[in-house]
């Protein structure tokens, strides 16, 4: 076998095939492998027997046995030397982190729960080698806090590590600089941009780095469907592709709003790119936050956390509102059937919803209406004029993206911060339309009322 077939079949390996060939050349046993994967040690042998199968390792030659695991070591050690670490991982010991730029990354000491949710991304990103993991969830879920905490946690599995917020707006030019300056330059950076990239692709392979891109969604347009990226930041598409596709032993963890259509078409929950969708704190972790705020009436406190659905920002915002308007007690607050959200709520929601395709919008605030999960085919006879099929499934894959519905079954639902706000905005726009009509005598300013009908 040469090089080139040798190189085809390992990028077809799966994560934990791989990781078994890896531990193999540093000489670990059968035991430690099984331990460091969390498998039997029959298991491990069984990888290594289909490994030895995959890369054509001979039983016999000339009559005589071979002893294939030294066969398969001698010819992984041929062709992919670099799976031969200096200082092999072991089970206590990790790789001391030896560069680090963590820039506007949020101080984590404040943070709830979420302990399974670590357990499973450190596995995706350690044991598992995954290139691409990205964490998805609703505004206001703790997707930055959770990639801080989880960074931090498996940082010294790496060598290089680096944090990179879009909020910043910086182009990836500007955050291959970033990078490429992390490691010692012999000569002044290319001012070839392609170039860069090609140096930044070689130190993923070269080294083991963590990349965290946090919020990619600040560089994604307004009244687009979910993932379509601004002017001037398109080429972030083509490396994320990059990274996600070409081998190396390297990690990007990506946290986002809205999940690009690319990351989707890539992920394999089997493979190197996967995507996790955050969900909401536990009750016995969110009501932390209420006990910050000094909140009384503790035995309805699950009450407001189940309703928003473990939001730690929503409930955050709905405890201050509380604290103002209610003396802090969530008693009087539920006698209202949550109608007080409060302005910062109502800001931040509103900003969620003004990002949205006008498709997309209508189908948010149908949904609010009926607040009980709709059909795809009752979602088209809802909307006047109606969508075509092809449109309409473009949009709830959009929604779907911006965790901004949550599927159940065949239908479709929003959370109920959502609802809460759609059907109070909803109110406020038919008002404001039935007023300019007055005002006008044009029966096209009723937009909402005639959608809504």
């Amino acid at each position: 076998m040469n090089s080139s077939e040798f190189t085809e079949r390992f990028q077809g390996l799966t994560p934990k095939p791989r990781n078994v060939l890896e531990l193999l050349l540093n000489g670990k046993s059968d035991d430690e492998i099984a331990q460091l994967i969390g498998a039997s040690a029959s298991t491990v042998r069984k990888h290594i027997q289909n490994l030895c199968d995959r890369f054509e390792i001979p039983r016999e030659a000339e009559g005589l046995k071979r002893n294939r695991r030294e066969d398969l070591i001698a010819l992984a050690r041929q062709y992919k030397p670099q799976l031969r670490q200096a200082s092999p991982p072991s089970v206590q010991t990790a790789i001391a982190t030896s560069a680090q730029d963590w820039g506007d990354a949020p101080d984590d000491s404040v943070f709830y729960g979420r302990t399974p949710e670590l357990a499973t991304l450190e596995q995706w990103i350690i044991r598992d080698r995954c290139h691409l993991v990205a964490i998805s969830g609703i505004g206001g879920i703790g997707k930055t806090l959770f990639c801080v905490k989880l960074s931090k946690q498996i940082q010294n599995h790496f060598s290089v590590a680096i944090w990179h917020s879009f909020r910043q707006g910086l182009v990836l030019d500007d955050f291959l600089d970033r990078f490429l300056n992390l490691f010692p330059q012999k000569a002044r950076l290319p001012s070839d941009k392609n170039e860069k990239l090609k140096q930044c692709l070689q130190h993923l392979q070269d080294h083991r780095c963590l990349l965290i891109f946090d919020q990619l969604d600040a560089i994604f347009g307004e009244k687009e469907f979910a993932g379509s990226y601004l002017e001037g930041y398109q080429d972030y598409e083509e490396f994320i592709k990059k990274v996600a596709e070409v081998n190396h032993q390297s990690c990007l963890l990506i946290n986002s709003v809205e999940i690009p259509s690319q990351i989707a078409l890539l992920e394999n929950q089997d493979g190197f790119v996967r995507q996790y969708k955050l969900k909401g704190l536990a009750v016995e972790d969110a009501q932390n936050i209420l006990i910050e705020k000094n909140l009384t009436g503790k035995e309805r406190w699950a009450d407001i956390i189940n309703f928003f659905e473990g939001n730690p920002l929503v409930i955050k915002m709905i405890a201050a509102t509380i604290k103002e308007l209610y003396n802090g007690d969530v008693i009087p607050f539920l006698r209202h059937s949550y109608t007080q959200l409060g302005r910062d709520l109502e800001i931040f929601l509103k900003d969620v919803l003004d990002r949205l395709q006008p498709l997309e919008s209508d189908l948010i605030y149908q949904m609010a209406i009926a607040v009980e999960p709709l059909s795809f085919d009752t979602l088209q006879t809802l909307i006047f004029p109606p969508p075509s099929l092809s449109e309409l499934q473009r949009a709830i894959e959009s929604l779907s993206r911006r965790s901004l519905i949550e599927i159940r079954g065949e239908k479709f639902i929003l959370p109920q911060a959502i609802v809460a706000y759609g059907n109070m905005q909803l109110v406020e726009d038919v008002f404001q339309e039935i007023q300019a009509l007055l005002a006008n005598k044009n029966i096209n300013s009723l937009k909402r009322l005639r959608v809504h009908n």
